[in-house]
């Protein structure tokens, strides 16, 4: 499908709602599709949205899960009727969504479909070898304040919905591919239906938006801006760190804080930057992954649905044979970590005290403005941080 540029006229272009699957490269297309947004724009797409989390506050809103991101639905309420008005307006495609949609129930779904009624709704669906989720949801999870290691993770929330009978709730609501295209089925059809294959490791990330660019109509040689990396994933001995991080917290820094404090800053600005092995699925889950992947590719042959990629790509990736599980590492490698954190987290409160005092030495500013200054607030944030690493590691 070919692109035209905007010019004013017609009715609405296409919507292609992109639903995740998350930890499918989610984040790096919408930072790919923000960054270029007059590009794209001047391509005849629209990348709605007047802030980098409009997309992400409607699905909030649609999904209904403020207490869990840690906003209000006064902060998120009539969102995602803004960026339908704006899809309305545009005679072009437009690309719109967010990873928290692929677990949208029957009602959320209808409503969606409901409000765009009057254009022409595609969905697009992105997805990865199991293989590579099942650790990457457990890291996530982890960045998000879970404590848990990775076998209760599969014994606790995996395993005991593997069948495929059973009622999706936690990981597999949101990761089984099979029932997430059966749940938006019901108000899109196969054949507005986009299915964007994950290239395996080591794969060119811009062959991921290759495919994304492919599904939505975006020409594939458009020399577009990926941004800095981010979201980047942990090393086995960073998880641990920062499982142990969650421990001495005890729930003491919640969210609106927990997420930029220690998923953004901590997690991308401290751990990311290591260099221990990547966590991944070992050997002994070969044959249920196996057997997940050909109940997925069977129905992707049979659904009808676009597909952008190569069903090779849904081969399980698993750990080297004789790795360890991602959740075991020694004393020693935890030990060497620490002090390195701890390091980095102590330079980040001398560089807020210093701001701190800079802000002081204005007397134009008042107290009341002080108090809610962000080198105060973050100051607070850091000294908490760091007491919790300190009695973990000693």
């Amino acid at each position: 499908m070919g692109l035209e540029r905007a010019d004013g006229g017609g009715g609405a272009g296409p919507v292609f709602l992109h639903i995740g699957l998350p930890k499918t490269g989610t984040t790096f297309l919408q930072r790919v599709l923000r960054r270029n947004r007059e590009l794209l724009r001047s391509h005849g797409v629209l990348y709605p949205g007047d802030s980098p989390a409009t997309q992400f506050h409607a699905a909030i809103e649609l999904r209904r899960s403020h207490r869990y991101w840690g906003v209000t639905p006064e902060q998120v309420d009539g969102t995602w009727e803004r960026l339908c008005e704006e899809a309305r307006q545009f005679p072009g495609p437009t690309v719109m969504g967010h990873e928290i949609l692929s677990a949208a129930q029957p009602a959320q779904i209808r409503r969606v479909a409901d409000d765009l009624a009057d254009v022409e709704l595609h969905v697009v669906v992105t997805v990865r070898d199991i293989g590579r989720q099942l650790p990457a949801w457990w890291q996530e999870n982890a960045k998000n304040g879970s404590r848990e290691d990775f076998a209760t993770t599969m014994a606790e929330r995996v395993l005991p919905e593997w069948d495929a009978d059973r009622k999706k709730t936690h990981f597999w609501r949101s990761q089984d591919l099979v029932d997430v295209l059966r749940r938006w089925g019901a108000v899109v059809p196969p054949e507005r239906t986009h299915v964007v294959l994950g290239p395996p490791p080591g794969a060119d990330p811009q062959l991921l938006w290759r495919r994304f660019a492919e599904a939505v109509g975006i020409p594939g040689d458009l020399d577009v801006d990926p941004g800095p990396p981010s979201n980047e994933s942990l090393g086995v001995v960073e998880i641990a760190l920062l499982r142990a991080t969650n421990e001495a917290l005890a729930g003491r820094l919640v969210q609106p804080d927990y997420g930029p404090v220690v998923k953004h800053w901590f997690t991308q600005s401290v751990l990311s930057p290591r260099t221990s092995r990547r966590p991944a699925l070992t050997a002994d889950w070969q044959e249920r992954v196996e057997a997940l992947t050909a109940r997925w590719t069977g129905h992707l042959e049979a659904s009808g649905v676009r597909l952008h990629g190569s069903l090779d790509d849904l081969r399980p990736v698993l750990a080297p044979p004789g790795e360890l599980p991602p959740d075991l590492v020694t004393a020693e490698e935890l030990a060497e970590l620490g002090p390195k954190a701890i390091a980095e987290l102590l330079l980040e409160v001398a560089r807020l005290r210093r701001e701190l005092r800079e802000c002081r030495a204005r007397p134009h500013l008042s107290p009341a403005v002080l108090r809610e200054s962000r080198g105060v607030r973050l100051l607070s944030r850091a000294r908490d941080r760091a007491k919790g690493l300190v009695r973990r590691v000693g």
